[in-house]
Formats: C-alpha cells, sequence, structure tokens
C-alpha cells in the first residue's frame, strides 16, 4: 500500500511476482545486444539456494550442510514436488 493510503495493495505469492524481479527483466529486455541480428530470448534467472543440517550416522553429531539450488522463477507448486528435479544439489 501507498505510504498515504490511497494506492493499491500488492499481494506477492510467488517470487516471480516481486518488484524487483519485474525491474530487472525490464532493464534486461530494453538491454542492447551486440548483435542486431539476435533472435534469443532475454530472461532473468531468479536463483535460490537453500541449505539445512543433515546427520551423516544413526550415533554421534556428525553433520553435514548440503547447499541446493532452485530457480525462483517456477511456481512455488512445483518446487516443493519431490519428484520435480526443480531442486538441484551443488555443493
Amino acid at each position: 500500500m501507498q505510504p498515504d493510503g490511497k494506492g493499491k495493495e500488492h499481494i506477492f505469492l510467488e517470487m516471480y511476482d516481486s518488484d524487483v524481479l519485474w525491474e530487472e527483466h525490464n532493464k534486461v529486455q530494453r538491454a542492447l545486444t551486440d548483435d542486431l541480428m539476435c533472435k534469443q530470448e532475454k530472461v532473468v534467472a531468479a536463483l535460490m539456494f537453500w541449505s539445512d543440517a543433515t546427520h551423516l550416522a544413526s550415533f554421534g553429531t556428525a553433520k553435514l550442510w548440503p547447499i541446493y539450488m532452485l530457480f525462483g522463477n517456477l511456481s512455488k507448486y512445483v518446487r516443493c514436488q519431490p519428484d520435480s528435479g526443480a531442486t538441484k544439489h551443488v555443493a
């Protein structure tokens, strides 16, 4: 909502709905390319990184913190499906 209370309320449901991502998308679309004949689509890839502790054994306190990457351009309903392949293990 605007500071004066008269603006529209903006509800963010997905990362690709955010004002920042829309602004970056518009900047990329307006950017000049070296080759004017290039017909490739220009996109912004919203990368999300996530990590959590994983126990390495049934005994002791050994833990590992793997890092996963997800694309924020996908719907949260797709990203949350275990068999979607949207989560990539990077480290």
